[in-house]
């Protein structure tokens, strides 16, 4: 069996360190996101104008995540965005539609599981 050359191990050291930084990016994201979009919904009076396009773009978020997200999962958690976004599923201004999207794609990312075509795979 022949050796890898010495310059693929380069390559991939330098992919995997990479891909490394390009999670712990999206992660620092995801938590400046989901903190921005709870206290946006934690506001006194009417639901903020920043709260509807960052729910969107969490929405967009989860629906683009392919298997299951630690750091993802630890920042829905941990900022509350489930109590955040039930409380305004009345307002109007939010949008229900958007926010019972996102509360049914966060839970279901959540439990570790990924809905596709109405069936649920591990």
């Amino acid at each position: 069996m022949a050796r890898p050359c010495m310059r693929c191990k380069a390559r991939r050291g330098i992919a995997r360190a990479a891909a490394g930084i390009a999670s712990e990016i999206q992660a620092w994201i995801d938590r400046e996101n989901v903190a921005r979009l709870v206290a946006a919904l934690r506001s006194d009076g009417a639901v903020d104008a920043t709260a509807r396009p960052l729910l969107a773009d969490l929405e967009t978020r989860l629906l683009s995540v392919d298997r299951f997200d630690s750091r993802l999962q630890r920042a829905l958690l941990q900022y509350g965005v489930f109590t955040a976004v039930e409380a305004k599923l009345g307002d109007p201004a939010l949008g229900d539609g958007c926010a019972t999207a996102v509360l049914e794609k966060a839970a279901t990312m959540t439990a570790g599981k990924k809905t596709v075509e109405g069936r649920r795979r591990g």
